[in-house]
């Protein structure tokens, strides 16, 4: 096993008492973060080119409509956005192929999405 199969909140083992718990700690470099001290990344358009996800042609004619799309073998994971003038709700909608995944709107869960599907880890070309 490697270090980045865990997720934070992923149950573990301890080997010595067999007692079973959650991963809660990230460990960076030559010091620990708990979990209060960091917060979600939200998803831009950025975040998903830097991912790289392709921008798709606009196909639907609609004003303020964007999609991209990764190829992860023979699954897409497509992403919409629709900007509506007269509506608050901008955010990206997520599809496996063509059925909807609700609920993610971080890059962590992109990068869970990835790793399911593809079993590799999903690494932005260049950091914030």
């Amino acid at each position: 096993m490697k270090a980045e199969d865990f997720r934070v909140g992923n149950l573990v083992r301890v080997k010595s008492s067999k007692v079973a718990i959650p991963i809660t700690l990230i460990r960076l470099s030559n010091f620990s973060v708990g979990m209060e001290d960091i917060e979600p990344i939200p998803v831009t358009e950025g975040v998903l080119s830097d991912f790289g996800f392709e921008k798709v042609v606009d196909n639907r004619g609609v004003t303020g409509y964007v999609e991209y799309e990764l190829c992860v073998g023979q699954v897409n994971i497509v992403v919409e956005k629709e900007k509506l003038p007269k509506y608050e709700d901008d955010e990206f909608k997520f599809y496996l192929d063509d059925c909807y995944l609700k609920h993610i709107e971080y890059v962590h869960q992109v990068q869970n999405l990835y790793y399911a599907v593809s079993g590799e880890e999903l690494s932005l070309r260049s950091y914030f």
